[in-house]
């Protein structure tokens, strides 16, 4: 099994359920009605910042209102059927 590619991680304080939640961020794959924007992917929860970090050397410190933000705009206004 191959190890999947993130373009970045980050590690963030989990307000809700406590310790630090680490995502993953790449793109909607070909198919997707998200098609090459960006996708959010939850790792692993760790009790302190200091595991998650060595768990994920390579993932930054992030917060919420960093992250990327999808758009829909491509998307036709007319209803689903």
């Amino acid at each position: 099994m191959t190890e999947r590619k993130f373009e970045f991680k980050t590690i963030r304080e989990d307000h809700q359920y406590g310790g630090f939640d680490v995502h993953g961020f790449d793109r909607f794959p070909r198919g997707s009605v998200l098609a090459g924007q960006s996708r959010k992917c939850w790792l692993a929860n760790y009790s302190t910042r200091e595991a998650a970090k060595a768990a994920h050397p390579d993932a930054k410190m992030g917060h919420d209102m960093l992250d990327p933000v999808n758009t829909f705009d491509h998307l036709p206004d007319g209803p689903d059927f």
